[in-house]
């Protein structure tokens, strides 16, 4: 028999109850803390208006790592990244590496595991330029 997740992603957990203006706030302080340091990929700091929008926010919120977050990231966002001169091919491809260091940062930072794949997206988003999807399309 199957078990049922901990926290099934449909149901809209954050909305609802005395924490949800917490959570919101966490969120908002993690794209500070995370994107505070990094350009926005037509130059210049990321617009705040932008990066703490009510999508980014609720990108941050929806998004989970399965299999369809993964195949967007990688076709869609690490395909388009250059290899940098630096890199070396030791076993792992580029965009295996490059994801590595995007997520090594985020714990470094100490982000919550369920921001990150949200964070993930932003960045390429905001610092490379990719188009992501809507909410609710993965």
């Amino acid at each position: 028999m199957s078990r049922k997740p901990k926290r099934d992603c449909e149901e809209e957990f954050f909305y609802k109850g005395c924490h949800s203006k917490d959570l919101r706030n966490f969120v908002i302080q993690s794209l500070k803390l995370y994107f505070k340091d990094k350009s926005w990929f037509v130059g210049g700091p990321i617009p705040e208006r932008e990066l703490l929008s009510e999508g980014s926010i609720m990108t941050v919120l929806n998004t989970t790592f399965n299999d369809s977050t993964f195949n967007f990231i990688h076709t869609e966002c690490l395909s388009h990244i250059p290899q940098s001169k630096w890199f070396k091919n030791e076993g792992l491809s580029w965009s295996i590496v490059y994801l590595i260091r995007l997520l090594s940062t985020m714990k470094r930072l100490n982000l919550p595991k369920d921001f990150q794949p949200g964070l993930v997206l932003l960045y390429f988003k905001f610092c490379k330029g990719c188009n992501i999807p809507q909410l609710n399309s993965f």
